[in-house]
């Protein structure tokens, strides 16, 4: 009997310092001495996509908004694929006052959409984060 209660005890004791160690290695110690970085994405295109035409303005205050980035500079050219020429230029940019730039997360996209009247819509957008 005596014997019986020492493996019990024993196979508990184990039990218990098992989970203490399950525990302290994948919830404490991984969390610690590691740098993780996550990198927030944004669907700018899906931002695109709710006008068919956009002001550099309105575009890049919709940005700002939508995503809580701190910068933004869009501009927008439209080409006309017959004769190569500039129909549109648009620009404009939203900066912070008070961040230097080389303290921001700058991500650059440019995205591009056919039209039917044989034009080409070219957005340059730039978007900063804090």
């Amino acid at each position: 009997m005596k014997g019986q209660v020492q493996v019990i005890s024993a196979s508990i004791a184990f039990t218990i310092i098992a989970i203490a160690v399950l525990v302290l290695f994948s919830q404490i110690y991984s969390h610690t001495g590691v740098s993780r970085s996550y990198e927030v994405v944004y669907d700018i295109p899906n931002i695109l996509r709710q006008r068919p035409y956009w002001t550099a303005k309105d575009l890049a205050h919709t940005i700002i908004n939508t995503t809580g980035a701190v910068y933004c500079y869009v501009s927008i050219k439209e080409v006309d694929l017959a004769n190569n020429s500039l129909i549109f230029e648009d620009t404009y940019e939203i900066s912070p006052l008070n961040i230097p730039e080389e303290q921001l997360y700058i991500r650059s996209f440019v995205y591009s959409k056919g039209t039917i009247m044989g034009t080409v819509l070219t957005y340059y957008i730039r978007v900063g984060f804090k």
